[in-house]
């Protein structure tokens, strides 16, 4: 979607910021500086309603799509990584089912997350690691301009393992579960019509990681 540059570009200075000074760090151990590049596939789960006047209808968007991530950050303490990351989920034409009508979308749909994020490995040395971000969530097909978008609150939580193949850089593999709770507003021939929904994606991804 048309914000996800401004996004990547807000996680960008937020890990700036929130990222420790460190010294030189260690050969083939997660601390000091951090930097992970997500690539994969997730089904998209996304239930709602569409509420107007006195009437209220139920809807349903599901689809396979692409998920990604970007997180940067610092290690202020052994093993614990804290930053800022922008995650999406992008399904291609996705289903839709209105009340008893199925039919498939149009457009893409994009689902974003932008927030702080909170990484730890049990064993700075080894590669498993557990994740959670929270933040700022923003659901639109891909042509809608940014103030047609579904926006409200997000959570993603994630475990993965890695294999350092250089003294800095690991290759792994992750899985993370997203949800959000979003609401849209807009008003037709004098009624307010408010979409809500709770997208959830399941997903798995692969991860390149300098740390």
């Amino acid at each position: 979607m048309r914000i996800q540059s401004l996004l990547i570009s807000s996680a960008a200075c937020f890990a700036c910021l929130t990222a420790a000074a460190s010294a030189a760090a260690e050969p083939e151990t997660h601390d000091g500086f951090f930097l992970r590049m997500e690539l994969g596939a997730g089904y998209l789960m996304m239930p709602g309603t569409v509420e107007g006047g006195s009437s209220s209808t139920d809807v349903d968007i599901s689809g396979m799509g692409a998920v990604a991530g970007l997180l940067l950050g610092g290690t202020p303490a052994d093993g614990l990584v804290i930053g800022g990351g922008s995650l999406a989920s992008v399904v291609s034409k996705p289903k839709i089912k209105v009340g008893d009508i199925e039919a498939d979308a149009d457009d893409d749909l994009s689902l974003s997350l932008l927030g702080p994020f909170v990484q730890y490995y049990p064993d700075p040395s080894a590669g498993l690691h557990f994740e959670l971000l929270l933040g700022y969530a923003s659901a639109s097909g891909t042509d809608d301009d940014a103030d047609e978008a579904a926006t409200g609150f997000g959570l993603s939580a994630g475990v993965g393992h890695e294999w350092f193949v250089s003294e800095e850089w690991s290759l792994g593999v992750a899985g993370r579960f997203t949800y959000a709770s979003v609401k849209y507003e807009s008003e037709v021939a004098n009624t307010t019509f408010t979409q809500k929904y709770t997208p959830m994606v399941p997903g798995i991804l692969f991860t390149a990681t300098y740390h």
